[in-house]
């Protein structure tokens, strides 16, 4: 039998939760989405909604369920994950019941707009436009801290909340470790012959791009069905639960590589998070304390995997045998034996590829038809990469 406490902490935590889908819907369109003269009005929503939240996380009935669970008696009761959940929630508790409520609304109000300012400045190439912006969140910042840890230096309260148990100090001690050897390998790349990459900075079609991130995403197994993709300044991911993850990119005409590299780092963050455990959605078991943690797996993809030649050979691989395939299934279609292997599905590019070089342009169109013959030269593929 379910303790009574437990259930109305579920209760409460479900209403909680809309707020946050939400906060994040509304976070999602404003980045991604919403014209300029609307930022005004999801900015002002946003604050609400998320102040309604904070006000929820603190209250004195949320308190009472997390201090009754916290006792041992009724501690002992719980399984891991609601020890965690009610551990962490009344840690968190604990700090933010210090901020003033109108510090913590104007906080949220000041953050957005901030950040509506370095699109713009981003845009404008004019750093003057957020400067006065960025200067308040540093002060606003440095005052949140003084209520939530005011026994700590502000830098570790902040290193403490993304990174639980990290301090300056430890950081300080990681940092000299790592210089003894990433200085001299910088030098040494840096002194070396760079390569000759001006072939990557001719005109790549946006659109065209967009279809290389959704190749690449497939690719190192990101899941559409719990998963979408956007446009904004800065590439970010964000999540409402494991079931629906989303990530952005920004395209530059003429820098593909940058949207490359970045769907592949996104896409290690969401893949990261679509593989948290289920039963921890809506509760904040389903959130990662530990950044360095989730930013292992990003720069693990990104690093470890993208910059490694066998990423793109098995990549070619198999793209070669879905066009060999392809051209083997067409060659049989009237040959009524193996006319099976031409069983398939076409995709390929919604609109043309336009290649800009300056003195030519090339536009051209990709369509690929997965057929079964595709799927054996997929197969194909797979074991002469093995053998390589």
């Amino acid at each position: 039998m379910m303790n009574d406490k437990l259930e109305q902490l579920q209760k409460y935590l479900e209403k909680m939760e809309q707020f946050n889908h939400v906060n994040t819907l509304l976070y999602w369109d404003m980045r991604t989405n919403t014209p300029k003269e609307g930022f005004a009005g999801h900015s002002d929503a946003l604050t609400y909604f998320s102040t309604e939240q904070f006000s929820m996380s603190t209250s004195d009935e949320l308190k009472t369920l997390l201090d009754t669970l916290a006792e041992p008696e009724e501690f002992e009761k719980l399984d891991d994950k609601w020890k965690f959940v009610v551990n962490k929630m009344k840690t968190d508790m604990d700090r933010n019941r210090r901020i003033p409520k109108e510090f913590y609304e104007s906080f949220v109000k000041a953050q957005s707009e901030s950040e509506n300012a370095w699109e713009e400045a981003k845009e404008k190439a004019d750093f003057s436009v957020f400067a006065p912006h960025l200067q308040k969140m540093i002060d606003m910042t440095a005052e949140m801290t003084g209520y939530t840890d005011p026994e700590k230096e502000v830098y570790d309260a902040l290193l403490d909340q993304y990174e639980k148990g990290m301090d300056s100090a430890t950081m300080d001690r990681l940092f000299e470790d790592l210089k003894a050897e990433l200085i001299p390998l910088v030098q040494k790349v840096l002194a070396a012959k760079q390569p000759d990459d001006s072939k990557f900075h001719a005109s790549f079609d946006k659109n065209a791009q967009k279809e290389v991130e959704k190749l690449l995403l497939s690719y190192i197994g990101f899941d559409w069905n719990r998963g979408t993709t956007g446009e904004s300044a800065h590439p970010f991911t964000l999540n409402f639960s494991s079931k629906d993850v989303r990530v952005t990119n920004h395209f530059y005409e003429h820098d593909p590589l940058s949207a490359m590299y970045s769907a592949i780092h996104e896409g290690g963050h969401a893949i990261f998070e679509q593989n948290v455990n289920p039963d921890y959605d809506g509760t904040v078991a389903g959130s990662c304390s530990y950044m360095g943690i989730h930013e292992s797996q990003s720069r693990f993809y990104e690093n470890i995997l993208g910059r490694n030649k066998n990423f793109w050979i098995l990549l070619l691989l198999l793209l070669a045998g879905i066009v060999l395939g392809g051209f083997l299934g067409e060659a049989t279609k009237s040959i009524s034996l193996l006319s099976w292997l031409n069983f398939g599905q076409s995709f390929g590019l919604d609109t043309p590829l336009v290649l800009n070089l300056g003195v030519l342009v090339i536009t051209f169109g990709l369509t690929i038809r997965i057929t079964m013959a595709s799927i054996i030269g997929v197969a194909i593929a797979l074991l002469i990469y093995r053998f390589l």
